[in-house]
């Protein structure tokens, strides 16, 4: 029953995989990011990672793809349009695709899993705490670290399917944060209490 469930998690995953780099809709592409999200922590749940499990669904799925989905809601018109890729554009995306699944299978079939006997996971919050902020061989730190990059990575590339660099007669993204930031600032050195008159 175990398998069986598994092969139907993992079945669903890849259609909706397949589904999410080739809708050429915004927001339909990341309901479909969003639900491949949610089956791969459904897959870290059925091997007992319950920690990256939690970790998936609250930094990958409560933050990305709802920060994407923000985005698109609020600039764009759900339905609009993905252009299409050209050639340019697939062959080297399916160089690296392919490139990436014979890394993973390279990876899989050379390692020996041994199975380890060790007693239930202690999930209480002190120990999830200590295991964040350390350093040492059971520390995520570095990882907590890589993932606040990777969520502002998020942020600016939704940012950028947000504003649409690409319409005709619309600024480029640069020159938009660039103007903001300039009023930012002189706003920041009029409002100086410094710069007043005695």
């Amino acid at each position: 029953m175990h398998q069986i469930i598994f092969y139907i998690i993992s079945a669903m995953l890849l259609f909706l995989a397949i589904l999410t780099v080739t809708s050429l809709k915004f927001f339909r592409a990341a309901v479909y990011l969003l639900a491949t999200l949610v089956l791969t922590a459904g897959i870290y749940f059925m091997m007992a990672f319950n920690f990256i499990a939690i970790v998936q669904i609250v930094i990958y799925v409560g933050g990305i793809v709802v920060l994407i989905l923000f985005s698109i809601l609020l600039t764009h018109t759900p339905g609009s349009k993905v252009l299409k890729a050209g050639w340019k554009n697939v062959i080297p995306a399916l160089i690296v695709s392919i490139g990436g699944f014979g890394l993973t299978t390279y990876v899989f079939v050379g390692y020996v899993f041994k199975a380890i006997k060790t007693g239930p996971e202690n999930m209480q919050v002190k120990t999830i705490g200590n295991q964040l902020l350390n350093i040492n061989t059971s520390g995520y730190l570095l990882p907590f670290e890589l993932i606040t990059l990777l969520l502002l990575v998020a942020m600016i590339s939704s940012i950028t399917i947000a504003v649409g660099e690409h319409k005709e007669g619309a600024k480029p993204v640069k020159d938009v944060l660039s103007e903001t930031l300039d009023k930012i600032l002189i706003e920041m050195n009029t409002a100086n209490p410094h710069d007043e008159p005695t």
